[in-house]
C-alpha cells in the first residue's frame, strides 16, 4: 500500500537557554530578571553553592554547571559577569576568568567585563558615559539619573533596580552607547582594560535579543 500525501510534522528547533554567572548577588539578578519578564525569554540565574566572588570561585561554578549539563539535546550558553574594578591587580585567577570559554559542544559563552562596574551598564540606558571615572563617579551619575526620572530629589541608590526607570528603547540605547564606547577605546587606547569606564554586557543582551526574536519567528 502506497502512501501519498502524508506530511511529515515540522520539528521546532530546540530553544537556547541562557544561563547567567553574576559576580553581584542583587543588581545583576534584579536587571536580568526584569529582561527575563520584558521579553519572556528561558534566562536563567545560576544559583551559587558558596557566596565567594573571587575568579577561582566563579570559574568552579562554572565548570560544575558544565559538567551537569553536558547534552547534545541542549543548546545552551553561559554568561560571567564580572566587574573589572581593582580585580586586575588583587585576583590571581583574573586572567584566567577573562580568557574563559565553554569547553562543552552544546554550551556557548564567555566572560564579560564591566569597569569600574555594572553599574555602568545600566548608566547606559540614559546617558553615553563618556566622561565617567571611577566608582564614586558612576554611582553618583546613576543616582541623579534616577533622581530625574522618579521624580524624587531624595532617592538614594541601595543596588536595586527601578523597572520604572527601564524600557526595551533604553536596552537599545545602552547597546548603541556601550559599542560606541568599545569603538573609541579600540581606536584610542592600547589597553581598554586600563580605561575607567567601559562595558561587554552587551553581548549577553545581543544574544537575549536574538533568542527572543528567534522565540517569536518560530511560533
Amino acid at each position: 500500500m502506497s502512501i501519498i500525501g502524508i506530511r511529515k510534522a515540522k520539528t521546532k528547533p530546540t530553544r537556547k537557554r541562557i544561563y547567567l554567572l553574576c559576580e553581584g548577588t542583587k543588581t545583576e539578578p534584579q536587571y536580568f530578571e526584569w529582561l527575563k519578564r520584558e521579553y519572556r525569554i528561558p534566562l536563567e540565574i545560576i544559583e551559587k553553592y558558596n557566596k565567594r566572588n573571587d575568579a577561582k570561585s566563579l570559574l568552579k561554578h562554572a565548570g560544575k554547571f558544565c559538567s551537569e549539563n553536558n547534552s547534545k539535546n541542549q543548546r545552551i550558553e553561559l554568561w560571567i559577569i564580572i566587574d573589572l574594578d581593582d580585580r586586575k591587580n588583587k585576583d590571581k585567577c583574573f586572567d584566567k576568568i577573562k580568557r574563559w570559554k565553554p569547553k562543552k559542544n552544546n554550551i556557548e559563552g564567555q566572560t564579560v567585563l564591566s569597569a569600574p562596574q555594572f553599574e555602568y551598564w545600566l548608566l547606559l540606558h540614559f546617558e553615553n558615559g563618556k566622561n565617567i571615572n571611577g566608582k564614586e563617579d558612576c554611582l553618583s551619575h546613576l543616582t541623579d539619573q534616577y533622581k530625574v526620572l522618579l521624580k524624587n530629589d531624595k532617592f538614594r541608590y541601595d543596588k536595586s533596580i527601578p523597572d520604572k526607570c527601564y524600557t526595551k528603547d533604553r536596552v537599545n540605547d545602552a547597546i548603541k552607547h556601550a559599542k560606541e564606547r568599545k569603538e573609541y577605546l579600540k581606536n584610542n587606547s592600547e589597553d581598554c582594560e586600563k580605561e575607567s569606564s567601559f562595558t561587554d554586557v552587551y553581548l549577553v543582551i545581543e544574544s537575549i535579543l536574538r533568542s527572543y526574536d528567534e522565540i517569536q519567528n518560530n511560533k
